[in-house]
């Protein structure tokens, strides 16, 4: 059962335009967090707004020698009241998280592991890569293909060393890698007898990911975004369509996703 944790702040840092970090000590819920994984958030005591939010956890990390994790964090760019009230807080505010929701990644064979990034799309990757070296170990490689606006608007780009990941740019604007879409990258990768690919970012970018994956011959797993009420799979207002036996069937992406087997995405509702 997954519960609702009232937490304060610890911090809240702009680290970009319209692009913030904040983080919370919260060692019962750290320690269960996969990559990929969502909480909702919501202010307490109002119902402006009514819903909570999703947002995909970012990285865990203790304080201390301890190796379980105890905190955690969240990449989120400010885009609507919500966010935007997010980035006024400072330490001390205070918010409900109910999580870890959703089914997360999962790490793949070893050989190349690539994740490509689109915007804050990348925000599950710092998690992901500590997964990959933690249960893979040094012989994995580690790839992202991070595409962004321009060069202000990488992210969090500092938690990836750690786990000795090779960071491949793309900017829209040219002004740091090739210039053009993160697709450009992927587009451009060789030698992929031995890889998979991990997408999360705007959806086109994403159904184009899985095309190139598909001519690669590939595996991806790709993370889908979609309004959401309650985060649980009650509402049913998150549904996506993916192939099945009969033709397809409609897969909650609170609770069967957020992360979904590319080969199997579905990027309109067959007529």
């Amino acid at each position: 059962m997954n519960q609702t944790f009232r937490l304060t702040v610890e911090s809240n840092r702009e680290i970009g335009p319209n692009l913030y970090v904040m983080a919370f000590e919260c060692p019962e819920m750290a320690v269960k967090i996969r990559s990929g994984q969502f909480a909702m958030i919501k202010e307490p005591d109002t119902w402006d707004p009514l819903l909570a939010r999703a947002f995909a956890f970012h990285s865990v990390w203790s304080e201390g020698n301890g190796e379980s994790p105890t905190h955690l964090d969240f990449l989120y760019e400010v885009m609507g009241q919500f966010s935007r009230r997010m980035a006024s807080m400072g330490a001390g505010n205070v918010l409900d998280l109910l999580g870890p929701l959703g089914h997360g990644f999962e790490p793949m064979q070893k050989g190349i592991h690539l994740m490509v990034a689109g915007g804050v799309g990348s925000a599950p990757f710092p998690l992901l890569a500590r997964e990959i070296r933690q249960e893979q170990g040094q012989e994995a490689r580690i790839r992202l293909l991070y595409g962004a606006a321009t060069k202000e608007t990488f992210a969090s780009l500092e938690k990836y060393e750690p786990y000795g990941v090779e960071v491949v740019k793309a900017t829209m604007d040219g002004s740091e890698g090739v210039e053009g879409p993160v697709t450009v990258l992927l587009n451009a990768e060789e030698n992929l007898g031995n890889a998979g690919v991990y997408a999360c970012g705007p959806e086109k970018m994403l159904e184009a990911v899985c095309t190139i994956s598909k001519e690669k011959v590939i595996p991806s797993q790709i993370s889908l975004e979609a309004r959401m009420a309650c985060g649980y799979g009650v509402c049913l207002s998150c549904v996506k369509p993916v192939k099945s036996q009969n033709g397809f069937a409609l897969k909650r992406v609170c609770r069967e996703g957020p992360i979904f087997d590319g080969e199997k995405l579905l990027w309109e509702i067959p007529a």
